[in-house]
């Protein structure tokens, strides 16, 4: 069995996983991709994901109490216990905390309704494998194939379209159909002295 190699981070999790398992807190220091400085603060570890080979811690922190964010394990300094205990909420669902978002950006935004047209090439692979838990089947041909989403776009998601070339067309709404197609004309336009 080979898996994909994640390239960094995996030294915390068992320090990770003892403090969710324990309810406690963890002070963690981090280094942002859009900060200068690294920086330190009370953790409440609720729950770990593994997206796009990288590990992630999510829970609220001192300066955002109650409001879970999203840490990469590959951007941590380090992580030490503390002797102070946290209170897991018993109405967080760490899958209702995704549920509307696909990959890792959370939103609390109403979900859109999405129409994506697939290629006959490419109608089998997402069938199999669904692009997001809420995809229905709305018309399927000889071919293409149109199916229909409900969540919040995000940039994971239009990189993700955006990645399947001419195999993906977003038919509805006509607001997310423009955000695409500025998205593929920006990457085009690298690429207009070919």
């Amino acid at each position: 069995i080979q898996f994909e190699i994640i390239p960094s981070g995996q030294q915390y999790l068992s320090t990770l996983i003892s403090c969710m398992r324990d309810s406690v807190k963890v002070e963690f220091t981090y280094h942002s991709f859009w900060r200068n400085e690294e920086y330190t603060m009370l953790l409440e570890p609720y729950f770990l994901k593994v997206s796009k080979q990288r590990w992630y811690v999510i829970g609220p922190s001192e300066k955002h109490p109650g409001e879970p964010r999203i840490y990469a394990l590959d951007r941590v300094i380090s992580v030490k216990p503390t002797d102070q205990k946290f209170k897991y909420p018993r109405d967080f669902d760490p899958d209702d905390f995704f549920r509307n978002s696909y990959g890792l950006f959370h939103s609390n935004a109403t979900p859109l309704a999405i129409k994506i047209k697939v290629s006959k090439e490419q109608k089998k692979y997402t069938k199999s494998l669904p692009l997001h838990h809420s995809q229905h089947i709305v018309e399927d041909t000889d071919d293409y194939c149109i199916f229909s989403y409900r969540m919040c776009p995000d940039y994971d998601l239009i990189q993700e379209i955006a990645g399947k070339g001419a195999a993906y067309e977003v038919l509805e709404p006509l607001e997310f159909r423009k955000q695409i197609a500025g998205f593929i004309r920006n990457a085009a336009a690298l690429y207009k002295d070919c």
